[in-house]
């Protein structure tokens, strides 16, 4: 399946947490704007109808999400070639790994962590010039600097990152 590769996708690809067997593609966050530019995302890029959409809220955290088998697919297909698509720094790495670290990271007593990294994200990370280490980003500004444009965290929250800046 070939999958026309634009930041918006790319992004949506690093930030979708719900696993292919389901068919489904959503996030789960505590962030109202990381849930307001998923279901965005889904509507303007993705052509979801509204209806579609589901919004489930746990304790202090969002689930939003919405079945659609091909597209889950071509996500996952990204998911599963990350290390091979974002080789080099790029338009299209930058927004992945922003979406990556909207999803999964967090600011912690010893720096920044991103939960749940794969050994092909910490490959593709490495080739981005990020290194980690169970999961905590060794060198920080280097990550903040090169998804700082399509991170919505960063964005949102500028101060809770400053200090790494």
């Amino acid at each position: 399946m070939k999958v026309k590769l634009k930041p918006k996708i790319c992004y949506m690809a690093g930030l979708s947490t719900l696993p292919i067997e389901r068919n489904a593609v959503g996030v789960e966050t505590s962030f109202k704007e990381i849930e307001e530019q998923f279901i965005e995302l889904a509507l303007n890029v993705f052509h979801i109808e509204p209806s579609k959409i589901v919004i489930e809220e746990k304790e202090n955290k969002c689930l939003v999400y919405f079945y659609h088998s091909r597209i889950a697919r071509q996500l996952a297909e990204i998911r599963d070639r990350e290390d091979r698509i974002f080789r080099v720094p790029s338009e299209l790495s930058r927004s992945y790994v922003a979406g990556i670290f909207d999803s999964r990271g967090r600011r912690s007593a010893g720096g920044i962590t991103i939960r749940a990294l794969s050994p092909k994200d910490d490959v593709m990370l490495a080739n981005l010039g990020i290194h980690t280490r169970n999961g905590s980003i060794m060198n920080i500004s280097a990550l903040l600097s090169f998804i700082e444009e399509y991170s919505l965290l960063l964005r949102h929250y500028p101060r809770i990152w400053q200090a790494w800046k």
